[in-house]
């Protein structure tokens, strides 16, 4: 039950967040500035943030019997979507170095990147000590796309920061997590067919 929920509550996120940014400051800007006051999809945006909460504990309980760690880095996952839907940023989302952000600027943005790190995390974990094989792989095939997208977002914050190129690289860092997550979820929801042992024969022929 909670692998369909995780399915269910992530597809909707993406679309809620897909909604939620439109009309926004396009890729030059952020994601989160879709949940500035007055923005026109404000509260979707919010609701949206809860909502991926949903899906991160539904996934961690879902990945639990066969990712222990990376349940458990998406359990700490939930506290912190939750405050970044709590905690709304100022117009512009502004971030160090190159802007002057307010303290609701840098809780909001701290737990969004918190938020989105732990998942990496997660993933890394599952690459690693999953026991479930289709997990592990699924896992170690996302991380070829989000760590060097990862570590590319990070860089061009600190050393470039409001740019396009920021603005993509947030969103394809989002969107991996998006769908690492949903597809995690989605293989816990069969069973994984059992492993034959080395040098055995198939009775049933």
């Amino acid at each position: 039950m909670p692998a369909y929920v995780a399915v269910g509550a992530t597809v909707l996120s993406a679309v809620g967040l897909v909604l939620a940014t439109r009309g926004g400051p396009g890729f030059a800007g952020y994601v989160s500035e879709a949940g500035v006051a007055g923005a026109p999809h404000a509260v979707l945006y919010r609701a949206t943030l809860f909502l991926l909460a949903v899906a991160a504990a539904a996934a961690a309980l879902a990945l639990r019997p066969v990712a222990v760690a990376a349940a458990g880095a998406l359990a700490v996952a939930v506290p912190c979507l939750l405050i970044s839907g709590v905690v709304q940023c100022s117009a512009g989302c502004p971030l160090p170095p190159y802007e002057h952000p307010t303290a609701g600027d840098l809780v909001h943005a701290g737990a969004s990147i918190a938020a989105v790190a732990l998942c990496g995390l997660a993933m890394l974990a599952a690459a690693l000590w999953s026991v479930d094989l289709r997990v592990r792989s699924l896992s170690r095939a996302m991380l070829w796309l989000l760590v060097p997208a990862g570590t590319a977002m990070a860089a061009a914050l600190l050393f470039a920061g409001r740019t396009v190129l920021t603005g993509v690289l947030e969103r394809v860092c989002l969107a991996g997590c998006l769908l690492w997550v949903a597809a995690a979820a989605a293989l816990r929801t069969r069973p994984a067919a059992p492993r034959t042992r080395p040098g055995s024969r198939d009775t049933h022929r």
